[in-house]
């Protein structure tokens, strides 16, 4: 499920839709000279945090909406405003991938600026550590490339960061060869919530490292309730089939796993393009202990009153556990991450959800999961936010652009 936001919707003091580097340039420039501080959105998604806007700009990134692929060299350059399933879509034609999320309309930069976790990261890892070039405007009105050789430290801080340090136009991905994902879900009354869960956590523990799944409790509507355990993985059909054959045993009423190109799998199984206003919250635990998942089955269920529209444990480990010294965002330290979304005006219910397992976790979040501003710190950990914010203050002194989870520093000389 996703929700968009009207870029025209947002109430500020001044809005701007650029479509060049170079108009870029000219909106902070415009901002500078009102006195406005900058904040940029695409899609919408992230927006819950940056708060009230009146007395900002507002860059709507969308108009950058080019897709390149270089079959050859293996890359693909997507501009700000484009979308998953474009990519995806493009790169498929050359047998190509990219560990794409887990809803076809949210934005590749956006979502790999805060991370990404998508259905294939088990094996390809988050979407930021694909990353190896980004095209960017900075506060002072530069138009740069960074990569490893321009600035790695920029690009370090761009790959999880969530942004705010500069006006990424485009970005640059590696992509990897993927013609064939065997995945789908696996669906089974509510009623089974339990067992299900409890074999599904137990199956985890010995999954291949080439193999994404998650356990979903949703409910479309109000006492429409199922539950959906995801697969996926880029390995062959035999193998996968195998793998999974202590699920299919558990007799579900529907399996709809099947080998399919990356564009079609994604046209099926990720979330709908579109929905009403949501509110999420998450964390990261380390296991599913049986008062993890009793907790998480009570909170879903309609018995007892819940109106959740969605809870889901995704399973970590594999590629995501994996340190990459080119990212802030690095690794998740956890084994799952419990996500649970509903209506904004369920958010007591939805924080109590979460609440109640947040013990057996480490106290870190998920950037990409957090609709309410956070200490970085709980993404990064410290030693990477001292790090972070040197990048900040050699590039946005006056923190001139918005950051939805900033990093603490000085204000003063701030307007």
């Amino acid at each position: 499920m996703t929700s968009f936001i009207d870029s025209k919707q947002i109430p500020a003091a001044a809005q701007s839709r650029p479509e060049t580097p170079e108009q870029v340039v000219e909106a902070i420039n415009l901002a500078k000279a009102r006195g406005l501080r900058l904040a940029v959105v695409t899609t919408g998604h992230g927006m819950n945090p940056l708060g009230s806007l009146v007395d900002s700009m507002v860059l709507d990134m969308s108009g950058f909406d080019s897709v390149e692929i270089d079959p050859v060299a293996r890359r693909a350059r997507v501009g700000a405003g484009v979308r998953w399933h474009q990519l995806v879509d493009a790169a498929a034609a050359y047998g190509l991938t990219a560990p794409f999320g887990s809803a076809r309309t949210v934005g590749v930069v956006g979502y790999c600026l805060g991370g990404g976790i998508g259905p294939l990261g088990r094996k390809l890892g988050m979407g930021a550590s694909a990353v190896v070039a980004a095209e960017v405007v900075t506060a002072d009105g530069e138009i740069r490339r960074v990569d490893a050789d321009n600035d790695p430290e920029l690009l370090w801080a761009l790959k999880g960061s969530g942004g705010g340090l500069a006006i990424v136009t485009a970005l640059e991905l590696e992509l990897t060869p993927v013609e064939t994902v065997t995945g789908g879900m696996i669906v089974f009354p509510f009623a089974r919530a339990t067992e299900v869960l409890a074999d599904w956590a137990r199956w985890t523990e010995t999954a291949p490292a080439h193999l994404t799944s998650s356990f979903r409790i949703v409910q479309p509507a109000p006492g429409e309730v199922m539950v959906l355990v995801s697969v996926a993985s880029p390995e062959s059909e035999a193998e996968v089939m195998e793998a999974i054959e202590p699920l299919v045993d558990l007799d579900p009423v529907a399996n709809m796993v099947k080998p399919v190109d990356p564009a079609t799998f994604m046209a099926e199984n990720t979330d709908p393009d579109d929905g009403p206003p949501i509110h999420i919250e998450h964390t990261l635990i380390d296991g599913l202990a049986p008062a993890v998942r009793a907790s998480a089955i009570a909170a879903a269920d309609p018995a007892n009153g819940s109106m959740l529209m969605l809870s889901e444990f995704r399973h970590l480990g594999g590629a995501f556990a994996e340190p990459d010294a080119d990212s802030v965002a690095s690794h998740l330290d956890g084994n799952f991450t419990y996500m649970v979304m509903g209506p904004p005006e369920k958010r007591t219910e939805i924080a109590h959800a979460v609440d109640t397992v947040c013990d057996f976790g480490h106290g870190r979040s998920y950037l990409n999961f957090a609709y309410e501003t956070e200490d970085p710190a709980a993404f990064f950990g410290e030693e990477a936010v001292t790090r972070l914010r040197a990048v900040y203050d050699r590039l946005d002194p006056e923190q001139f652009f918005h950051h939805a989870h900033p990093v603490e520093r000085s204000r003063e000389g701030v307007a």
